[in-house]
C-alpha cells in the first residue's frame, strides 16, 4: 500500500523536484491515505503549501497565498468526499414519488454546486420512470439536503448576510473575493427572495422567551411590562410596486431629468414600510423617575432609563399599517402572553392610523393597554411654539420655556399647558398666517388631542418608558441604512426580503432562523417529492 501510495503521488507530479524530503514526504503520504483514502494527496498539499509560503517575505503575500492554497485543498478534499459517498450510494430498486408513479429505471448524474471553496461536483444516481413530463427523483439530494440554485447553504448565507448589509454590487464583489467565482446581482436577488422564504412563518413560531421577572416589597413576583411600538419609514420603489395612489400621483409629476426638485420637496415614489417592536421592560434601578430629573438633569449626569429585553422587530412593506401592526405587535403579544396577564403598553408617535390600530386591536383582546405618545414628539411641537414667545436666536430663553412647559406635562398637567399657549398668544398675538400663528395653533391642538395618550405621571411611577427610541432606532438601521441608498429603487419582492432578514437580524435571531429555514427547505425541496420519504432516506444514507 505505502509503494502503491507513493508511486500513484510521483505519477500525480505532487513529489516532483523535491530532492531528499520526498521519499520522506511520500512516506507522510503513503501513511495517510491508508489511514484515510484520498487523504494522501491533501497531507502533501499541506506540506508543499508550508514550503511555498516560508520562502515568501511579506505577511501580506503569505497570508493571501496560504487562504489561497487552503481553498483549493479544501475544495479538493470536499471533492473527494463527495466522491466517496457516492461511490458508496446504494442503488434501490426503484423509487416512487408522492405522485404515485413508481420509478425504476437508474442512471448516473451529476450536478455542480457553487461552495464557499468553489465549485464541487455532486454525482449521485437518478429514477426515472420513462414516461414523458415526470421529473427524475434523487434520494441522494435529500440525503445531503442539496439546496435548489446552484449555490451551498453557506454561499447562501454568505450572500444573506452580504446583501442585507449593504448593495448587491458589493455582495457580488464579497462573493466574488470568497469563492473565486463570479456571482451575477440577478441571482444574489433571487437568492435573497429565496432565503426570506419563511421569515414570516418563524416569526410566528419561535421560541417564546421568558420575561424578566419584578420583586415587591412583600416577595410577590411580577412578570415586567411589556411594550409594543411601532413607525413607518419610507422606500423608493419601482413604479409597479407603488401604492395606486402613489403611482398616479408619481405619474403626474416631472421626472428629475425634467426639473430638479427644490429644497423640501419629495419626489413622491415612496412607499412606506411599516417597522414593529415588542419587547420586555424593567424599570431603571433605584426610585421612580421624576419630572425634574427628566427635564433639569445636568447635561454631564449620565440619565436613568428602563431596560429593555427580549426585543423582536418586523418590518412589512406590502400590508397596510392596521394589518402589519395587527401581524408585527399584537400577533407576537398573543405569542408571548396568550392569556393576556401582563401589563402591556403601547408607545406611538402621535399617528391617528396607529392609534386607532392599537385601540381597536387591544380592546378586541380584552386588554387594558394603556398608549403613550412619544415624550420627544411633544417636546418637537413645544420648542416650535417657544421660538414664538421669545426673542430669535435666543437659545437659552426657548429652552427655559421648553423646560417649564415639558416639566408639566410630566407632570399632568397637558392642559395647562396648552391654555398657557393659548393666552400667550392672546396677550401677544401673532401675524395671521405667519408660521408662528400655525404653530401656535397646531401645539395647542396637539395638546388638547392627545391628552389621553399623555398620562406620563402613571408611566414614571410604574417605570414605563415614555419615548420610541427603540422603534426610531429601528426604522433608521432596519429600513434607511438600507433600503435609502442614494438612486435605489426596490420591487415590492425584494425590498420585503431584505426587509425581514433585517428585523430577524436585529432580534438576534438569524442563527435560529436559518435552522427553521433549511430544515423547511428539506421538506419543500427533497422529502414532499417522496411517497415514503423517512425509507428513503434510511436506505440512500
Amino acid at each position: 500500500m505505502e509503494s502503491y501510495a507513493a508511486d500513484g503521488l510521483a505519477a500525480s507530479g505532487e513529489l516532483a523536484g523535491g530532492g531528499e524530503a520526498e521519499p520522506v514526504l511520500a512516506r507522510l503520504a503513503a501513511e495517510a491515505e491508508a489511514a484515510e483514502p484520498g487523504a494522501g494527496q491533501a497531507m502533501v498539499q499541506v506540506i508543499r503549501l508550508l514550503r511555498t509560503v516560508k520562502r515568501r517575505g511579506m505577511l501580506d503575500d503569505m497570508e493571501a497565498l496560504t487562504a489561497e492554497g487552503a481553498r483549493r485543498i479544501g475544495q479538493g478534499v470536499l471533492q473527494a468526499a463527495l466522491d466517496e459517498q457516492a461511490f458508496g450510494e446504494s442503488w434501490l430498486p426503484g423509487v416512487t414519488g408522492s405522485d404515485g408513479v413508481r420509478r425504476a429505471r437508474r442512471a448516473d448524474s451529476s450536478t455542480s454546486l457553487l461552495t464557499m471553496l468553489g465549485h464541487v461536483t455532486v454525482r449521485r444516481a437518478a429514477y426515472l420512470s420513462g414516461e414523458a413530463g415526470v421529473p427524475a427523483l434523487h434520494p441522494r439530494d435529500a440525503v445531503l439536503n442539496l439546496p435548489p440554485g446552484g449555490f451551498s447553504w453557506q454561499v447562501r448565507k454568505l450572500a444573506e448576510v452580504t446583501c442585507r448589509s449593504g448593495t448587491y454590487d458589493s455582495a457580488v464583489e464579497v462573493i466574488g473575493m470568497v469563492t473565486r467565482e463570479n456571482v451575477w446581482g440577478r441571482q444574489l436577488q433571487e437568492m435573497m427572495r429565496d432565503c426570506a422564504a419563511d421569515a414570516e412563518e418563524f416569526a410566528g413560531d419561535r421560541p417564546v422567551q421568558d420575561p424578566p421577572v419584578l420583586k415587591d416589597p412583600d416577595g410577590t413576583e411580577t412578570a415586567a411590562a411589556g411594550v409594543a411600538s411601532a413607525d413607518a419609514k419610507g422606500v423608493s420603489m419601482l413604479q409597479k410596486d407603488m401604492r395606486k395612489d402613489t403611482a398616479r400621483r408619481a405619474g403626474k409629476k416631472d421626472g428629475p431629468a425634467v426639473r430638479k426638485l427644490g429644497s423640501g420637496e419629495k419626489n413622491g415614489t415612496k412607499r412606506m414600510a411599516e417597522t414593529c417592536v415588542v419587547y420586555d421592560s424593567l424599570p431603571p434601578d433605584g426610585k421612580p423617575r421624576t419630572a425634574a430629573e427628566i427635564m433639569r438633569r445636568p447635561r454631564s449626569e449620565p440619565g436613568r432609563h428602563p431596560r429593555a429585553f427580549n426585543r423582536a422587530y418586523a418590518c412589512d412593506i406590502t400590508d397596510t399599517c392596521a394589518d402589519a401592526i395587527r401581524k408585527g405587535v399584537f400577533a407576537e403579544i398573543d405569542r408571548r402572553d396568550p392569556l393576556h396577564r401582563r401589563q402591556w403598553i403601547g408607545l406611538v408617535d402621535g399617528n391617528n392610523d396607529q392609534i386607532a390600530t392599537f385601540t381597536g386591536e387591544a380592546s378586541g383582546r380584552g386588554m387594558d393597554m394603556p398608549l403613550l405618545i412619544d415624550f420627544i414628539h411633544v417636546l418637537e411641537y413645544l420648542w416650535k411654539a417657544a421660538w414664538c414667545f421669545v426673542p430669535a436666536g435666543n437659545i437659552a430663553a426657548a429652552e427655559a420655556q421648553v423646560t417649564d412647559w415639558g416639566e408639566a406635562i410630566l407632570l399632568g398637567h397637558s392642559a395647562d399647558v396648552a391654555a398657557d399657549i393659548g393666552q400667550r398668544a392672546a396677550a401677544d398675538p401673532p401675524k395671521p398666517g405667519s408660521e408662528h400663528a400655525k404653530n401656535i395653533r397646531k401645539t395647542a391642538t396637539y395638546l388638547q388631542n392627545k391628552e389621553p395618550y399623555l398620562d406620563y405621571p402613571t408611566a414614571l411611577a410604574r417605570g414605563w418608558p415614555i419615548s420610541t427610541g427603540i422603534i426610531e432606532g429601528a426604522c433608521r438601521h432596519i429600513v434607511g441604512d438600507r433600503m435609502g441608498v442614494t438612486g435605489s429603487r426596490w420591487s415590492l419582492a425584494g425590498a420585503q426580503s431584505v426587509l425581514w432578514m433585517r428585523a430577524i437580524s436585529a432580534s438576534g435571531e438569524t442563527e435560529a432562523y436559518w435552522d427553521h429555514h433549511t430544515r423547511a427547505e428539506h421538506q419543500r425541496n427533497h422529502l414532499s417529492r417522496y411517497q415514503d420519504p423517512a425509507a428513503i432516506l434510511a436506505v440512500a444514507a
